[in-house]
């Protein structure tokens, strides 16, 4: 029985667990009531914690839901399983060994029969061609069963070399073989709750953070309200939703928030200090900051007041960028003078002892002063102090905005625009109120959230000596397109959503009805239809795949096979080449058609190859390529600019024409 996906809510990282490096795992056993409410959560397996253990159980209470179970088990309700992962981005030095525990089917049998366990280290080298040429132990775990099951376990593996600077990589792994079952089974459930022995728990090492360039809050600065402070931001904290209405529109843009964080570090009052320009994304941005952020506690002297915070949130529909405006303190004062614009991307590296060891412009602004400025901004961050020394080496990779007329884009933004209508018609007895004829109803907005899209192990079968398993080798967010049919009721609710047509993995089809079912609203349909609700046809698209790659049904390079198909399917491609050459090219992810794959392969060639002559590499890189092949039902850009236009045409009024000489 799993719960409603909008609703779990991880709860803010207790704060002594962080600044102690406390993590851990709670299994808990969950009974769901007839309202779907949990109403009794017992802990199962401990994370070893009390004060981890008691923020999952306060969390599962307060905030997550599930479907009312059927009739024959409202009156017991239902018990089911909660699976809670506390875990920390950062820890003191080297990432923990990979456990194995007893039951596990590749524990050697010599050392299982025996109880043997230990922790050891392998060192090995990958070729090009994800070969391991050479692994050998570094450090043994005193058993030599143990340790030929490292050996094996890492000659099994499928490995991605790293960078492109060198023909091998030379890597490291620890495991640790435990001589005890796997706490974390289902089995658990059956039995008391069990406490992890102390020497297995994760979490007891000091955990580090970076800190801002800008003072604590004190009375000198009037908590935030006199000159800009820093409050650590929860680690646990998300970015809310895109809004679909949003990204439909092409809307970006920056909301400033101004934030009153209260004593407990939660964020009691967030108002817009400067709009992005579209009151969707401005409002979606309060409500993501009230609903999900939380913050470090304010200090004593200013626990009563509060801490005035000013918070920026950049919505951009392909993520990943950073915005600076003239004000920003990283923005060059030659720039803002010369009105100079860009966008850039920068790499750098830091070592284990806190030292920039690389700097690079990956893409630049076209701009010395805006590029120069870039690598300042990235590098500027400062370790916590006391804390450089033995570190883990860390990489960054970050796009870059530089506006250099933050007026005129607001100005752009705040102008009017004219909404145009759609070419449906509304719900009507005519139309059998969308049953016999595509209608539109209006969507309440801010409610057309975007769902989260799962993400699939890919991988093949590896034999390790004695046993055959599974092994994904790599994980690749899904992708695809659904035709809904969703019956809205008088209410403007989904009252059921049916799958007509979807080129989507099942994965992606659940977690994108179960969204649309829970949080999608519409305007409230007529009377004439009330009754017996609205049918509407609801598409949705996701896709990483590049514009380049995203192939539509009447595109000349879609295959005819699988047009004549109404076909759609998404794969992923792995390019192998060097200066203006393809090496290799083989499928990651297939698109389960011989005709899409070949399709695939040649249509990445091609389209890439104006690409790879520009950017020449001197030696051999290797890149993945998403590419989606659109189902018929899917509009391209040519299509929806024509619906536009023939929408605007049918609501503009007709030009005067002249009077008759």
């Amino acid at each position: 029985m799993d719960p409603i996906p909008s609703s779990r809510y991880q709860a803010p990282y207790p704060e002594n667990a962080r600044e102690r490096g406390q993590k851990g795992h709670v299994f808990l056993r969950v009974r769901v009531d007839k309202y779907g409410f949990a109403r009794q959560v017992e802990v199962v397996i401990s994370s070893g914690y009390a004060q981890l253990d008691q923020a999952a159980i306060d969390s599962i209470k307060d905030r997550w839901r599930w479907e009312p179970p059927p009739a024959e088990c409202r009156e017991s309700g239902v018990i089911t399983s909660v699976s809670f992962n506390w875990g920390l981005s950062w820890v003191h030095g080297e990432p923990q060994p990979d456990p194995i525990y007893l039951d596990n089917l590749l524990y050697p049998a010599q050392a299982r029969a025996r109880g043997e366990g230990g922790e050891g280290k392998v060192e090995y080298t990958v070729s090009t061609d994800y070969k391991v040429t050479e692994a050998h132990v570094t450090e043994s775990t005193r058993s030599p069963e143990l340790d030929a099951a490292m050996i094996a376990f890492i000659r099994a593996r499928n490995f991605i070399v790293d960078g492109t600077t060198s023909t091998t990589a030379t890597k490291s792994q620890r495991f640790e073989f435990v001589p005890h079952d796997n706490p974390d089974t289902p089995k658990a459930l059956m039995g008391p709750a069990i406490v992890p022995d102390p020497k297995y728990l994760m979490g007891t090492l000091p955990f580090y953070t970076y800190v801002e360039p800008y003072p604590a809050p004190s009375r000198a600065n009037d908590c935030g309200r006199a000159t800009p402070v820093f409050l650590e931001r929860n680690r646990t904290n998300i970015n809310p939703p895109y809004p679909i209405e949003a990204v439909a529109t092409g809307g970006n843009g920056r909301t400033v928030l101004d934030v009153l964080v209260d004593k407990g570090g939660t964020a009691s009052e967030v108002t817009v200090a400067q709009s992005s320009g579209s009151p969707i994304l401005d409002q979606a941005a309060v409500k993501g900051v009230k609903g999900l952020y939380h913050f470090q506690a304010p200090p004593l002297e200013c626990a009563d007041q509060g801490v005035q915070l000013r918070v920026p949130m950049d919505w951009f529909i392909h993520g990943g960028r950073s915005r600076l405006m003239p004000g920003d303190p990283e923005y060059p004062t030659e720039a803002v003078a010369a009105m100079l614009s860009g966008i850039g991307r920068v790499q750098i590296v830091r070592s284990g002892d806190g030292d920039i060891k690389l700097t690079k412009v990956v893409v630049s602004t076209n701009s010395p002063v805006l590029d120069a400025a870039m690598i300042k901004a990235v590098t500027d961050t400062r370790f916590t102090p006391g804390t450089r020394e033995n570190r883990t080496p860390w990489f960054l990779d970050q796009t870059i905005e530089f506006v250099g007329d933050p007026d005129a884009m607001r100005a752009a933004a705040a102008a009017p625009v004219r909404r145009i209508a759609p070419v449906l018609p509304p719900p009507s007895a005519t139309n059998d109120c969308g049953r016999s004829a595509d209608i539109y109803l209006a969507p309440v907005n801010s409610s057309h959230v975007l769902p989260q899209i799962p993400m699939l192990a890919v991988g093949d079968v590896r034999v390790i000596p004695g046993v055959s398993v599974p092994l994904p080798a790599r994980l690749f967010q899904a992708q695809g397109a659904l035709k809904m049919q969703v019956l809205v009721d008088k209410d403007g609710k989904a009252a059921s959503v049916t799958v007509v047509d979807s080129s989507a993995p099942p994965e992606m089809e659940r977690a994108v009805t179960s969204t649309v079912k829970e949080n999608y609203r519409w305007e409230p349909p007529p009377p004439a239809c009330a009754d017996r609700g609205v049918m509407l046809d609801v598409n949705y698209v996701y896709t990483y795949a590049p514009e380049k790659l995203q192939i539509y049904a009447g595109d000349p390079d879609y295959p005819e096979a699988a047009r004549a198909k109404s076909m759609g399917a998404a794969g992923i491609i792995e390019i192998r080449y060097h200066s203006d050459k393809i090496d290799d090219a083989k499928i990651v992810v297939s698109t389960n058609s011989p005709e899409l794959d070949a399709a695939m392969i040649r249509l990445v060639s091609d389209r890439l190859l104006d690409d790879m002559r520009a950017d020449p590499k001197p030696e051999s890189a290797i890149q993945n390529f998403a590419l989606m092949f659109m189902p018929g039902f899917v509009e391209s850009p040519k299509q929806r600019a024509a619906r536009a236009s023939q929408a605007q045409a049918a609501t503009s009024p007709p030009a005067s024409s002249a009077p008759a000489p």
